[in-house]
């Protein structure tokens, strides 16, 4: 399974990227369109997922349309930055960087897992520039249920999870701190057994 690469730390035997890095603010985030056509299609991976996990997809969808994968902050190619739920900062970051890039509204976006969240978020906060949604194996806000140190912790908000103010995760977070906030998530040998063609 691969790693995360920050582009800030990448080795001689790092794989290229396999789209552009392109600077946004403070950061560099990686960018991969293939394709033509509107509305352009854009790919938010799981939790902890890359662009490249979806590289299969892409290339069958992007006969029929411009598609994109970005990998977030800290993710795969693109900058190391804060390990924090910010919700509202990765719509941002993404937002600014369909503009620098010059890929003009209207997206389709696509969200996987944890990515749901993301997409119905960056619609929240840009809804004139969405078309339309496409949800693989989602996850949904009034369901979720925070997973720290191995337990499941009940928020104390009535609110979804996506309506917590980032002093609240943080709080959150500060007393039931997850194990993957300080380091990376130990491998089993059965999680490295990949097979094709999953191994791309």
């Amino acid at each position: 399974m691969l790693m995360a690469l920050s582009a800030s730390a990448q080795t001689p035997t790092t794989p290229r990227p396999t789209g552009n890095l392109i600077q946004v603010g403070a950061y560099r985030l990686h960018l991969d369109c293939k394709g033509e056509g509107s509305p352009t299609v854009i790919l938010e991976s799981a939790a902890e997922g890359f662009s490249i996990d979806w590289a299969l997809v892409q290339s069958e969808a992007a006969k029929h349309s411009r598609v994109c994968a970005y990998d977030r902050r800290g993710y795969a190619w693109s900058d190391a930055g804060p390990h924090s739920f910010e919700f509202d900062q990765t719509a941002v970051d993404l937002h600014d960087l369909l503009r620098v890039a010059r890929i003009p509204p209207p997206y389709v976006l696509v969200g996987k897992g944890y990515g749901a969240l993301y997409v119905r978020n960056y619609h929240r906060l840009y809804p004139g520039e969405v078309a339309g949604f496409v949800f693989v194996d989602s996850l949904f806000e009034e369901d979720m249920t925070v997973m720290m140190s191995a337990q499941s912790v009940n928020t104390p908000y009535a609110s979804s999870l996506i309506d917590m103010s980032d002093v609240e995760l943080t709080r959150s977070l500060a007393t039931n701190p997850a194990p993957f906030i300080n380091g990376a998530v130990p491998r089993t040998e059965q999680e490295t057994d990949v097979t094709a063609p999953w191994d791309k």
